[in-house]
């Protein structure tokens, strides 16, 4: 049963929204884990992403494959990645959904020739996102390797499965090596980063080896992902000093 998600879960506002219409094919997994394939039209496009119709109850949070084809024939049609942002029932259109997605790599795809003046990102900006998103990994793969599964997940110790399994997605959406696939250099860590959080994520979901863990954790005190150390724990800013 698909139930309509608060205006909350809608893509952020971070960037003028227009009224367009885009052609676009759209491939993915419905809510029942069935494959599909659709042409769309856009009904709004932004610089993060884009709403529609579709006849699927589609997941939130899960990703499709989205083909947009330009007026002009001449053009490639672009291949990109989008995340489903929300989704709801149409109030007037039986049958159909109100989607928002959130593209992977937001950018100006929609072949505007005056896009909005806050899609232009400066370079300036693009290179601060990077250093920041490199200073993050950095800050993960410290804990990966001198915390603890709870500091790793960025979780208190007496956190239910259900916050254990948010944290998780969310590291996976940040850091998975498939999402970065434009930084070579990234890769060695970033899989390695993942799979300490894949470690973390089935022993504090397991009731039985979450159980053990904690009991190791509280009997020395010393127990990491990477290492044991007679030391205290460093915070992630100390181990990237």
């Amino acid at each position: 049963m698909v139930t309509a998600n608060p205006p909350q879960h809608s893509i952020k506002r971070r960037s003028t929204r227009v009224a367009s219409s885009v052609f676009m094919t759209v491939r993915g997994t419905d809510g029942n884990g069935h494959p599909f394939t659709e042409q769309r039209v856009t009904l709004e496009v932004s610089f993060q992403g884009c709403k529609f119709f579709s006849r699927y109850a589609l997941q939130p949070d899960s990703w499709l494959t989205v083909e947009i084809t330009h007026k002009d024939k001449s053009a490639v049609a672009q291949t990109l990645r989008a995340r489903v942002a929300w989704l709801r029932r149409s109030k007037h259109l039986r049958g159909l959904f109100h989607v928002g997605v959130e593209f992977e790599v937001p950018g100006n795809v929609w072949g505007l020739a005056n896009p909005p003046e806050d899609w232009r990102q400066p370079e300036s900006q693009k290179t601060r996102d990077v250093a920041s998103f490199q200073q993050e990994m950095q800050e993960a793969l410290a804990l990966a390797e001198t915390g603890t599964y709870y500091q790793l997940l960025r979780i208190p110790p007496e956190s239910p499965r259900a916050q254990v399994r948010h944290n998780y997605y969310e590291l996976m959406r940040k850091f998975h090596p498939d999402h970065h696939m434009d930084h070579a250099e990234w890769m060695q860590p970033l899989h390695t980063l993942m799979e300490a959080a894949t470690s973390a994520y089935k022993t504090l979901t397991d009731e039985s080896a979450r159980r053990k863990y904690d009991e190791r954790l509280a009997g020395s005190g010393t127990f990491t992902l990477g290492r044991h150390q007679s030391e205290v724990q460093k915070t992630a800013e100390e181990c990237v000093q």
